[in-house]
């Protein structure tokens, strides 16, 4: 079991039932409702954030010991560079936010639409996936609520940073031959058209983070009014 466990033969991707599909969106309810009861505790977001440690600890370790190549190992998938600026970057940086809402919209559509790896059920890249985006979104999430900056991030900036986070991920696909921000191929839509993908991810990334960053706006503003 413990050599299945951290196996670095690929096999097929396990098929996720029906009842696995609604008990990823349940977890994912339940974790929303106790962060936005608990995000101001020091334990609570302690606890997820030594989860997520242990999580990037304990695939990168796998990624070096199994000698991944680097069109696979590099953290340079949306979330993955969303959970390494959430856990690394100071508070005060501006763009802290936008990481975190980048990590927030990410974990959720990682969830809600399921890509893994080829690798059976236990395995560790399974639950480095699912325990991975869960973590990321409730630290996501609990940067979002106790975020109370008065300087908020623009549209203009959102849709930059996300245009330009993508160029440099195409060109990291062209010098690791990856699938870096699926913009080389694209798992819902199946196009391999590098340009295509470029345009159509960067587009629709921009306009859920903007969502996302208005909803948190108009809550601050509220709280702000509100003192």
């Amino acid at each position: 079991m413990i050599e299945q466990f951290f196996s670095a033969q690929t096999t097929e991707v396990f098929p996720l039932s029906p009842l696995g599909y609604w008990v990823i969106l349940l977890f994912l309810i339940i974790l929303a409702n106790l962060t936005f009861r608990y995000h101001q505790k020091k334990r609570f977001q302690h606890f997820f954030q030594g989860i997520q440690w242990v999580q990037v600890i304990f695939l990168y370790v796998w990624y070096a010991c199994c000698h991944m190549p680097l069109s696979e190992s590099l953290p340079l998938y949306h979330c993955r560079i969303a959970i390494l600026s959430l856990l690394l970057l100071p508070t005060k940086i501006a763009y802290k936010r936008y990481f975190a809402l980048l990590g927030m919209c990410g974990s959720t559509l990682a969830l809600t639409v399921p890509s893994f790896d080829p690798y059976p059920f236990w395995h560790l890249s399974t639950f480095s996936y699912l325990i991975g985006h869960y973590a990321l979104f409730v630290n996501s999430l609990v940067y979002l609520l106790n975020d109370e900056k008065t300087s908020f991030l623009t549209r203009q900036q959102i849709i930059l940073s996300t245009f330009g986070l993508n160029l440099l991920l195409i060109v990291a696909n062209a010098l690791t031959g990856g699938n870096y921000g699926f913009l080389q191929r694209s798992p819902i839509i199946n196009i391999h058209n590098v340009m295509l993908n470029y345009a159509l991810v960067s587009f629709v990334l921009s306009i859920l983070l903007i969502l996302v960053n208005q909803v948190f706006n108009d809550k601050l503003k509220e709280s702000l009014v509100a003192k």
